[in-house]
């Protein structure tokens, strides 16, 4: 297991580097190719960038901050999810989460993999807990930055809107987070 950045990783850093820089969301000033997957990552770190801190340090940043995000929802989710016992199953699995060494060494890659894994479960939650056009639009508005984390995100729509569908029993709910997530997901194209 290699515990460090990887170096695909170096590739959104370098996309986010010249964005940065007002160069241009490019490799290679006056090339026009998309060579990312990640849109979302790739915008964080220039965002990160532009405030000034250090590139490589930027993307340990989010890497760390989406370990920590995800297990916050973990043992979040499991505490409201559970009896009295639940507080003490959510500080164990608040632990083991980022204790495992692939997710450890998920987010010392500098990858998007657990910032991915940590929308997803946040979506994943909401799916399953709303019932309005309100939530809707937060449903929808998560599964766009799925979608703008990875590609393969906007698989993930037709399943959240079902679950949110059966939930809900309001098709029109349902269709109202798919729509945002049409628009928001199209508008990154």
């Amino acid at each position: 297991l290699q515990v460090g950045p990887v170096d695909d990783a170096y590739i959104s850093l370098r996309y986010a580097r010249n964005w940065a820089d007002g160069r241009g969301l490019c490799f290679n000033p006056g090339e026009r190719v998309e060579g990312y997957t990640n849109f979302l990552l790739v915008a964080l770190e220039a965002g990160a960038i532009r405030l000034g801190v250090e590139p490589v340090r930027a993307m340990s940043f989010l890497g760390w901050g989406s370990l920590a995000l995800l297990a916050a929802l973990v043992a979040g989710f499991l505490r409201t999810g559970m009896s009295s016992a639940g507080s003490a199953a959510s500080v164990v699995t608040g632990v083991l989460v980022p204790a495992s060494p692939l997710t450890l060494c998920w987010a010392a890659s500098g990858m998007e993999t657990v910032l991915f894994a940590g929308l997803l479960f946040a979506t994943t939650i909401t799916s399953v807990n709303v019932r309005t056009l309100r939530a809707a639009v937060g449903m929808g508005l998560l599964l766009v930055l799925v979608g703008m984390t990875r590609p393969e995100g906007a698989v993930f729509l037709p399943i959240f809107v079902a679950a949110f569908w059966r939930v809900s029993r309001n098709g029109r709910v349902a269709a109202f987070a798919a729509v945002v997530f049409l628009v928001g997901f199209g508008a990154n194209f």
